[in-house]
């Protein structure tokens, strides 16, 4: 099988001397990760220097010349979305080049990377235990109450037809990368009235449906 790639781009991560990162987890090793950091890009001030989006007034070429520098990295073409704080998720392959409107995207074919731009919001990368499938998720505060990550997850089983009964999933791994934890738990706890979770491995399934458990700051 071939590579699946997934992207987060780390606009949060602005104190790093390296371009790229990736994920510290232990997935099986045909997953393959990259966390760009605001460095090793050709935008200029005050988008310097890895801007990868498009919505936010940089110059349009150089948003192109970072997203190639990027799937120079990935050796795949990668699937940016139009995220717009919901809990759709897309196939990536069918969305690619489309700027669709969504928050998460998910890949079995090996043939492209899911990607997903933060600024203060939470990245949330996914695998299953075989590395069969992969996805990523814009999680922000009404991301997260709305389900996106539970969605995404269900996506992940529809494609790999591991949905079962309506409930059963396939196990996963999950990680999180840089958000503005403060203003979040703020939004979260008192605008929500929602709790703060804690983290509960493997993924608890319910017949009520997915139930993620998570504290972010451990994410």
């Amino acid at each position: 099988m071939s590579p699946i790639n997934i992207i987060s781009d780390g606009d949060a991560i602005l104190d790093s001397e390296r371009p790229f990162l990736t994920a510290d987890w232990a997935v099986p090793k045909q997953i393959k990760t990259l966390i760009t950091t605001r460095q090793g890009g050709v935008s200029t001030p005050p988008y310097q220097s890895m801007n990868l989006g498009l919505h936010v007034g940089d110059n349009t070429e150089h948003v192109l010349q970072n997203r190639a520098i990027v799937a120079q990295q990935t050796h795949l073409p990668v699937c940016y979305l139009n995220q717009v704080h919901g809990k759709v998720v897309v196939n990536a392959q069918e969305a690619l080049d489309q700027n669709t409107d969504a928050d998460a995207s998910v890949d079995r074919s090996g043939k492209v990377a899911c990607g997903v731009m933060t600024a203060d919001c939470l990245p949330v990368l996914f695998t299953d235990t075989e590395g069969t499938v992969v996805g990523a998720a814009h999680a922000g505060w009404r991301g997260l109450a709305g389900g996106v990550l539970e969605a995404t997850v269900e996506k992940m089983a529809v494609i790999t037809e591991k949905f079962l009964h309506g409930y059963q999933v396939p196990a996963v791994y999950v990680v999180g990368g840089s958000s503005m934890f403060k203003e979040f738990t703020t939004v979260f706890e008192k605008k929500l009235k929602l709790p703060v979770y804690r983290p509960v491995h493997p993924l608890l399934v319910t017949p009520l449906g997915i139930a993620y458990h998570c504290e972010l700051p451990k994410i």
